[in-house]
């Protein structure tokens, strides 16, 4: 809404600059989100006995991913 001002010309670049940095980080975060939906979704799903029984290589990728996410976080 800023940028239709009348009165932005003089700072048009350092106000484009400023949105493109907002869109960056409303993006990330976004994409932030959607990571830890999915990751809520596999959690249960490879805590599961079963599922450690029939998948171990993949149980053990999950748990190290997991091991570097707590890390990271």
């Amino acid at each position: 809404m800023m940028k239709s001002s009348p009165y932005i010309k003089p700072i048009i670049t350092r106000a484009n600059n400023v949105e493109a940095k907002i869109v960056l980080i409303q993006d990330t975060l976004e994409n932030w989100i959607k990571t830890q939906r999915g990751w809520m979704y596999l959690e249960p799903i490879f805590s599961s006995e079963d599922i450690q029984q029939k998948m171990p290589v993949e149980k053990q990728k999950f748990d190290q991913v997991d091991k570097h996410w707590k890390l990271t976080l």
